[in-house]
């Protein structure tokens, strides 16, 4: 499918206030995810609002302490494969390979130092440049805010929330379905036009815990793309005009 179907493989090295972490991670600028019975292979809201893919990682993290909270500066290289998979199974560079930079992320976040569920707020920030067959680029960008508060007793709320361009590799928004014989003109034509559509998404949960063993939970997720660029991009490349400009999950 163009991922490893590998969770996670982290190596961290920690220091008092600073740690050093690689390997095939959760999107550090994306840290919460949704719980769900639903989740089989991927997240929950994989393609409704959450930004998910695990991709190669290599992220310094910096902590500053204060009596009642802990501030964190993240900032690392990403590299998300290619969310579509090539239909002959070849394994063709990824326009994100294609432009020879990795995704450029920096996160700032506030977190609780106290009780067994901490509160914790965070904004990031990303640069994804890419580069399609053809020669057309896209500078993709993102920006995201995530949250996890604790309210009542065993009760906490969590999500996030994103907009940006070209950000389709992290999930999150309506996968395309391209016929095999149509492959290349996707990437040439219709990716780069796709990618230059605007995005948003998110979802928010609110977990219930009875005890360690049980808990309820109520989620809502939505994803997609500006309903008149996806519009206009199905103009160029008529394959497109079945997709879908949102998900929505409840």
């Amino acid at each position: 499918s163009g991922i490893v179907r590998l969770r996670l493989a982290r190596l961290r090295l920690d220091w008092e206030h600073t740690s050093v972490i690689a390997g095939l991670d959760t999107p550090f600028f994306s840290p919460e995810i949704p719980t769900s019975y639903m989740s089989v292979g991927v997240p929950s809201f994989a393609a409704s609002g959450n930004l998910w893919t695990w991709s190669p990682t290599v992220r310094v993290e910096r902590r500053f302490d204060t009596d009642v909270s802990q501030f964190k500066i993240e900032a690392g290289f990403l590299a998300p494969s290619a969310y579509m998979t090539p239909p002959s199974g070849q394994r063709l560079p990824s326009p994100g390979e294609s432009s020879r930079q990795p995704v450029y992320a920096l996160r700032f976040s506030a977190n609780g130092t106290h009780g067994d569920r901490p509160p914790a707020i965070g904004a990031s920030a990303i640069y994804f440049p890419q580069r399609f067959p053809g020669g057309a680029t896209v500078s993709g960008w993102g920006s995201m805010l995530d949250w996890r508060f604790p309210l009542l007793s065993h009760t906490e709320l969590s999500g996030e929330f994103f907009t940006g361009r070209g950000l389709d590799s992290f999930g999150g928004v309506p996968v395309p379905r391209i016929l095999p014989q149509d492959y290349s003109e996707y990437l040439e034509i219709g990716a780069p036009a796709l990618a230059q559509a605007l995005m948003t998404g998110g979802w928010s949960q609110l977990k219930i815990t009875v005890n360690a063993r049980n808990e309820f939970n109520v989620a809502v997720g939505a994803g997609g793309r500006d309903a008149g660029d996806t519009a206009q991009v199905a103009l160029l490349f008529p394959n497109l005009q079945y997709l879908s400009p949102r998900n929505q999950t409840l």
